[in-house]
């Protein structure tokens, strides 16, 4: 993890000097995997203190050009691949998604896509070697997660679990990627633990800007805290 101090100064032209300064810390973490399906978080916010659009969540360098990144909105997915400048394009060809399923919603230019700190977006990569990076100004580090299923991402800087889940309830599962399917983990309240592998066990770590799919077992959102 790397932090970047960025001010952003602004003065006046005149002989008397006036200065304004707009102070943000950001959080640069590196991600290694050997996934080639990884579930990335949204560590921050923007410079201006909102949500982070998708261009600038991940450090392109990392990259290969044709990489993609898949967004699901709790109906349809959204999809973005690199082009050769090092600039997302919309992933959508003549009424279809950049795979030919014709499946996604229609095209959305990155800029202008937004997403919450905690939330989580799916990055296909050519070239598991290596480690990218993603970036975001430093604000509270909740997940928020919806009436259905979630991508959902630890947006912290170290690998952690969740402090605290509010709404937690039987039957709460979590997906985590792994190499060629996903590992699943179901809540039990009676435990106060998770049903995994044939045992109880806590919550798992989750790797610093990695993440992974939560679904409620009810109608109702969950809240988690890092």
């Amino acid at each position: 993890m790397k932090k970047i101090l960025c001010g952003i100064l602004c003065a006046s032209a005149g002989v008397a000097l006036a200065v304004e300064s707009t102070v943000a810390t950001i959080d640069v973490i590196g991600i290694t995997s050997s996934l080639k399906n990884v579930v990335v978080a949204v560590p921050g916010l923007d410079l201006a203190g909102g949500d982070l659009a998708i261009s600038n969540l991940v450090k392109t360098a990392g990259l290969t050009v044709g990489d993609k990144l898949f967004a699901f909105d709790g109906t349809n997915y959204k999809a973005w691949v690199l082009n050769s400048n090092r600039k997302w394009d919309e992933c959508v060809e003549a009424g279809q998604d950049c795979e030919g399923t014709g499946t996604l919603a229609a095209g959305t230019p990155a800029s202008s896509m937004t997403m919450g700190v905690g939330k989580g977006i799916w990055l296909h990569r050519q070239n598991t070697s290596g480690t990218f990076y993603v970036y975001g100004a430093q604000t509270s580090k909740t997940s928020t997660v919806g009436t259905g299923v979630t991508l959902v991402g630890n947006p912290r800087t170290a690998p952690a679990a969740p402090s605290s889940i509010t709404g937690l309830a039987t039957g709460d599962k979590i997906s985590l990627p792994t190499s060629g399917s996903l590992t699943h983990y179901n809540y039990s309240s009676a435990k106060n633990q998770w049903w995994h592998g044939g045992e109880y066990v806590d919550f798992p770590t989750i790797d610093a800007g990695t993440g992974f799919w939560y679904t409620p077992s009810d109608a109702s959102g969950r809240t988690i805290n890092w």
